[in-house]
């Protein structure tokens, strides 16, 4: 029997470009990177640095279409460079987030893939 190794995620993601402010736990100071894929379950952070695997942190950041801004926890569960650019990248997912934000965000979410489906079409 073949077994192979299925990535199953729980939430869909979309490809996006969005600022975001950070914090990190234990460390002072507001930092600033892109938030580069989304879902209702985490984003791909891109930073200047290397965050800690498994450090925590605060994210606030406005969805695309949106004025009212999301503050979130969260972990870096995973953190690589990403070459050429000499940035990192992480992949972080959602610690503290309250059902209605995780919903405004997987709405979004679902709001993007149909707009690019369109597009595609046309």
């Amino acid at each position: 029997m073949d077994e192979r190794r299925v990535n199953v995620r729980a939430y869909f993601r979309a490809t996006v470009s969005i600022p975001v402010r950070y914090s990190l736990d234990g460390r002072l100071g507001i930092s600033v990177g892109t938030i580069n894929d989304i879902s209702g379950g985490g984003v791909k952070l891109t930073a200047d640095e290397r965050l800690p695997t498994m450090g925590a942190v605060v994210l606030r950041f406005t969805l695309p279409e949106s004025d009212d801004a999301i503050h979130v926890r969260a972990r870096v569960v995973l953190s690589y460079p990403e070459r050429p650019r000499g940035r990192h990248a992480h992949g972080v997912t959602f610690t503290v987030i309250d059902p209605p934000t995780r919903e405004r965000i997987v709405r979004c979410v679902h709001h993007l893939q149909l707009r690019r489906l369109q597009e595609g079409k046309n």
